[in-house]
């Protein structure tokens, strides 16, 4: 019986939280800057972002980020030391806050995390470190959606003395109403 109960009491509380977690994806074309302790690289292409966190719309929402699901970031100069194409992998939380206060539109979000760093060619094949992100963005409501703009920054530290500065303009469209 105590079972059931337990059962009965942790299904409850699921769907009271499930009932605002939200899946949420934006779109970046990322400015990257590679950092080592002999060079700088700089690499750019499309990559995107998977929030699965709880929302109030249109005044916060928390939770995990995943990035990227699919990407396409490539060299801009020939003969980096780090190879053609990198991916940079990160998990962490986010917490994203309107700014009632100046426009009920205007917002910005904060992020902290893990992340790894995969190269073609260089000295190591992969890198691990942490990263903190911070953007500032606008999201025009539309009748079921939201199609939001930012423009973020993005700091990531690895080991082995290599970081990467990140500036990335993204494009979200969120589906209040539907999903």
């Amino acid at each position: 019986m105590k079972k059931i109960i337990l059962l009965t009491l942790v299904l409850s509380i699921q769907s009271s939280f499930s009932a605002s977690l939200k899946m949420r994806a934006r779109e970046h074309f990322e400015f990257h800057e590679i950092y080592s302790s002999t060079d700088m690289e700089m690499y750019r292409g499309l990559t995107n972002t998977i929030n699965l966190w709880w929302e109030d719309p249109y005044n916060y929402s928390f939770g995990l980020a995943f990035t990227p699901v699919i990407a396409s970031i490539s060299e801009v100069e020939k003969d980096s030391a780090f190879g053609e194409k990198i991916t940079q992998q990160n998990i962490g939380l986010e917490y994203k806050f309107f700014l009632s206060f100046i426009d009920t539109s205007l917002f910005s979000r904060l992020g902290i995390g893990y992340s790894k760093l995969e190269v073609d060619d260089g000295p190591k094949d992969e890198y691990y470190g942490q990263f903190s992100y911070i953007g500032l963005g606008y999201e025009i409501p539309m009748n079921n959606f939201g199609l939001a703009l930012e423009l973020a920054y993005r700091y990531a530290n690895y080991n082995d003395n290599v970081y990467i500065k990140t500036i990335t303009p993204s494009i979200g469209f969120h589906f209040y109403k539907n999903l």
